[in-house]
């Protein structure tokens, strides 16, 4: 790659990373402009058009960034069902220490999925579609689920994102406010714990009950 090629890249991804910084800060994605997103960057408003042509392509080149790293995160998180399946205490703090890792990616996810900007909206949408899928497949295979119907498993997985996301929204929060600590973080997590346990009530009774009918 000519040194030309490398800078244009980069100064891509510094315009990228300047836009997670505003949503990070409170900015929705749809009041940014792109004069003030070229004075962030220190560059003159039209050589920001050599980098992206409009708004919509900037914005698409944003969420496809974000979902690569939420969608990677959520992989790792759910692959310690394999190892630890009945461990969600182990399960939940992975996730939060993920979600502090990379809280401006989060951050940005959670809250332009209603942010009013038509772009960032339909990815987030079809994304959040896709991984409750994947996570319903990978449920799938975990004896704890192997009596669940496909219904089930689906609106469990469906739920269960959502929670997921709310919590990760509600820990960046916190977060900003300061490091949570230690205990905090122990009631936090022992709050998540508590109604994942009851989403899988059903889930496991039905398994129970099949179990039992299996039995006689």
């Amino acid at each position: 790659m000519s040194q030309r090629s490398e800078r244009k890249k980069q100064n891509r991804q510094t315009i990228i990373d300047t836009v997670l910084m505003l949503s990070h800060q409170g900015q929705s994605f749809h009041t940014i402009s792109l004069r003030q997103l070229a004075k962030e960057v220190g560059i003159v408003p039209s050589a920001l058009y050599r980098y992206f042509q409009n708004k919509d392509i900037l914005a698409q080149a944003t969420i496809d960034q974000v979902s690569v790293l939420i969608k990677s995160t959520l992989l790792q998180s759910r692959t310690t069902f394999y190892k630890h399946p009945d461990s969600i205490e182990y399960q939940l703090n992975l996730f939060l220490d993920q979600v502090s890792k990379y809280a401006i990616y989060w951050h940005f996810f959670v809250s332009e999925r209603w942010g009013g900007y038509s772009t960032l909206e339909e990815t987030i949408y079809s994304e959040v579609d896709n991984l409750t899928i994947d996570l319903m497949k990978d449920l799938k295979k975990l004896e704890t689920y192997q009596h669940a119907t496909d219904e089930q498993l689906y609106i469990f997985s469906e739920l269960l994102l959502q929670l997921l996301l709310v919590w990760s929204k509600e820990w960046i929060k916190l977060s900003q406010a300061g490091a949570p600590a230690e205990s905090y973080k122990q009631s936090f997590v022992q709050g998540c714990q508590k109604k994942i346990s009851f989403l899988r009530q059903p889930i496991k009774t039905s398994a129970a009950t099949l179990s039992l009918a299996e039995e006689h």
